[in-house]
């Protein structure tokens, strides 16, 4: 398992002068740290510290064909940057000066980028001007505009697919799901345009798709995390209200039916729903520290700050977790 953390040691400094007053992040020894790590064995095989100048706010990775590609925000004295690690010995490949050589696009050099994993680009802002020049990590090509990304993705496949939705029918906290019929250019290019019209068919007609419910049951305040041909995986509570169970549920994408589900005893402790203990702990606020990767027959359930848990895809049986997390995690 490939794990990158934040290793600086950070702190609050506030700087005040006649008329001037900042109050800010700053960090000792900032750096990332890469971990290779045997989570059944729960032993570290090796670690690779890459130096910044100034705090890492934003740092994200997507692995492509062996390869793990760390995208940096700027911030204060660290730059705009791109990492690439192999992702079997956590080696480093290369460094933005690599990246930017590669890529014609980039040659006055980097001035910010953001990355979006939903759609596994980034984009990126440049010396010389240049905005919203697109990286897509598994085409490994870039694009001068959205526009020509789409129209190269949706030149790339044919024929129809289908992807998993949620619609809120009757404004409650019922989410029912749904099973979109598209071309698979559309699926590829406009997927969260085609799941915000799952229950709006005149909409999805200027598509060429149709959405099916799928009649089993609705999930309290479910939202899907992650999908793929196979599995739809959706986090959902137990009951309306301040105090709530989360359930980790896995939908078999070619019947809609349930395949398995966790319940918040085999969970972090820390998705249990309690906002009348604890603010932090209400719905809206713990959502967004959730998200599911799977590849294979694994899935992960990922945790912000608290750890990661994985499960077989297949039967929902838990393989191994990492609790509680590394620091920066």
């Amino acid at each position: 398992m490939f794990i990158l953390t934040d290793g600086s040691k950070t702190y609050i400094v506030t700087i005040e002068r006649p008329g001037y007053h900042s109050t800010g992040a700053a960090c000792i020894d900032c750096k990332t740290t890469a971990y290779l790590y045997d989570p059944e064995g729960d032993k570290i095989i090796s670690s690779i510290d890459y130096k910044y100048p100034d705090v890492i706010t934003s740092t994200n990775i997507a692995l492509n064909e062996g390869r793990i590609f760390q995208f940096t925000r700027s911030y204060g004295k660290t730059p705009a940057g791109v990492n690439i690690y192999d992702a079997i010995t956590g080696k480093l490949l290369s460094e933005t000066g690599d990246f930017i050589t590669l890529y014609p696009e980039l040659s006055s050099g980097i001035v910010e980028l953001s990355y979006r994993p939903e759609e596994r680009i980034a984009k990126f802002e440049t010396k010389d001007g240049g905005k919203d020049i697109i990286f897509n990590v598994d085409l490994q090509k870039m694009f001068s505009s959205d526009k020509e990304l789409r129209t190269s993705l949706e030149n790339s496949v044919d024929g129809e697919s289908y992807i998993y939705a949620m619609a809120n029918e009757k404004n409650d906290s019922r989410r029912q799901l749904y099973r979109i019929t598209a071309p698979k250019k559309f699926i590829i290019s406009k997927a969260s345009t085609l799941m915000s019209y799952s229950d709006r068919p005149n909409m999805l007609r200027q598509y060429k798709a149709s959405s099916e419910k799928i009649p089993d049951k609705s999930y309290i305040e479910g939202i899907i995390y992650a999908q793929d041909e196979k599995n739809v995986y959706i986090v959902s509570v137990d009951q309306a209200g301040k105090k709530a169970n989360r359930l980790f549920t896995s939908i078999d994408a070619s019947t809609g039916k349930e395949k398995w589900s966790v319940v918040q005893k085999d969970l972090f402790d820390y998705m249990i729903i309690d906002e009348e203990q604890n603010s932090n702990q209400s719905f809206h606020s713990s959502k967004d520290k959730i998200s599911v990767t799977a590849s294979g027959n694994l899935v992960l359930l990922k945790l912000k700050s608290d750890g990661v848990m994985a499960f077989d895809s297949e039967t929902g049986k838990k393989l191994w977790s990492i609790q509680p997390a590394p620091v920066g995690f």
